[in-house]
């Protein structure tokens, strides 16, 4: 499945004395459909509003505030300005300091990857890079700022393109040293173990995976649609986000957070 064409960061990628210009570009491509939540009685899209329980009159996001909780029932507030005192600023350039084994990276700090693609003119140092990490076996060590979050990632080799893979913060994993039991294996029990191991090892080849729910998802939809068992939402005044069910819902924060945002642009 094609990755999305639309620049998500666009800048520099440097190392030394050389310097690439580059976007980046998500490699994962939505494949979950979002299902909307609809009023029974008239197939309305529900929308979302933020009630104050204790008069339970609705919130506007202009009277929204952040609050932090720091013991039952206290919290410190966090407003706009004090967010937008300490948020970064995007970088201009992704700055390589490091180069390590691409195999010493321990999986468990892989979070989501991305494409660096070469913007005109740097096609030809850009496939010296790529080639030369996979020779090497290598991965460029970096931190940046996109979307004013700090991001740490490593950029690798992939099938003739950079790699760009978002990294986890070593103070956000979990020590697997604290969950794992006292007791020692047995010899015997081992050796049986290694044996079905051993037996059961193969090359992994995604292509024998299949997310077979959603593909159930697609073939339900489908045919209610040639079946002609649709409704029509009719359209409702007002500006209040309609709601979303199951797996494509936001949760809460994201929502306030979206709310805040198109506040501020209102009052921009």
């Amino acid at each position: 499945m094609a990755a999305e064409t639309h620049g998500l960061w666009s800048g520099v990628l440097t190392f030394g004395l050389v310097s690439l210009p580059v976007s980046i570009i998500s490699a994962l491509a939505s494949t979950r459909r979002p299902f909307h939540l609809l009023h029974k009685s008239d197939h309305s899209r529900v929308a979302r509003r933020m009630l104050c329980p204790k008069d339970g009159k609705t919130v506007e996001p202009e009277h929204f505030l952040r609050g932090f909780e720091v013991a039952p029932d206290r919290y410190v507030v966090i407003r706009d300005s004090d967010i937008q005192a300490i948020e970064p600023n995007r970088s201009k350039n992704i700055e390589i300091t490091d180069f390590v084994d691409l195999a010493e990276i321990d999986p468990l700090y892989f979070d989501r990857p991305y494409y660096i693609i070469p913007q005109q003119g740097a096609e030809k140092p850009y496939r010296l890079l790529v080639e030369t990490l996979a020779e090497l076996k290598k991965a460029g060590i970096a931190e940046f700022i996109m979307h004013a979050q700090q991001h740490l990632v490593a950029i690798a080799s992939l099938d003739g393109a950079l790699c760009l893979l978002r990294l986890h913060f070593q103070q956000s994993i979990v020590d697997a040293k604290e969950l794992a039991p006292a007791q020692q294996a047995d010899a015997a029990d081992e050796k049986v173990i290694r044996q079905v191991i051993e037996k059961m090892t193969s090359k992994f080849d995604p292509e024998k995976f299949r997310d077979v729910y959603q593909e159930q998802v697609e073939r339900l939809i489908a045919q209610k649609k040639k079946k002609h068992q649709t409704v029509t939402v009719p359209k409702t005044a007002g500006e209040e986000e309609p709601a979303e069910g199951g797996e494509g819902g936001e949760d809460l924060i994201s929502a306030l957070e979206e709310s805040l945002a198109k506040a501020r642009r209102k009052s921009a």
